[in-house]
């Protein structure tokens, strides 16, 4: 039990790690995206 418990701490910390890449990616779209239109 004591590796499932460290287990889903890292995919914890890597759902997190995801949720950080997708709103830089998400904020750099949007950048991107308004610069397109110029």
């Amino acid at each position: 039990s004591d590796k499932s418990g460290v287990l889903t701490e890292e995919l914890n910390a890597a759902e997190r790690r995801v949720d950080l890449i997708k709103e830089s990616c998400y904020a750099s779209g949007k950048k991107l995206s308004a610069c397109m239109q110029r």
